[in-house]
């Protein structure tokens, strides 16, 4: 879904290590870190205050484990404890019919520039049951 140009640009640098850690040290952030065989495969970040999953990843090598969804489950769980009803997600092109998978429905599209590259994501929502 993405030319090379959009993945170089979208891939995080060196420099947002210092975000990432000021996400996870922030009561405005839940982030989820996946473990598998001690090995760090993947996270998800919850944005309680805009209610939204601002990011979720796994390594394409556990792609089929079960882990992005587990992911998304518990962050949408953290979410309901927090008292959101409706969840967000800008997604990849490419993750748009995982994310539907779980319930979600695309409501819009996006496009970002980054480094001087556009790249278009799509948006979704889901209405959270308070189960």
């Amino acid at each position: 879904a993405y030319e090379r140009e959009q993945r170089d640009a979208w891939a995080p640098g060196d420099d947002a290590l210092p975000s990432f850690e000021a996400a996870i040290d922030s009561e405005r952030f839940v982030v989820l870190l996946a473990v598998s065989d001690g090995k760090a495969v993947g996270y998800g970040v919850l944005n309680v205050s805009d209610e939204a999953i601002d990011a979720a990843y796994v390594h394409p090598d556990y792609a089929s484990d079960g882990i992005a969804t587990s992911l998304i489950r518990q962050l949408e769980m953290s979410a309901r404890m927090h008292g959101i009803a409706e969840l967000d997600i800008v997604s990849s092109l490419n993750a748009t019919a995982f994310y539907e998978s779980l319930g979600y429905w695309q409501v819009g599209a996006k496009t970002r520039t980054i480094d001087g590259v556009a790249i278009d994501f799509a948006v979704l929502c889901k209405h959270l049951d308070a189960t």
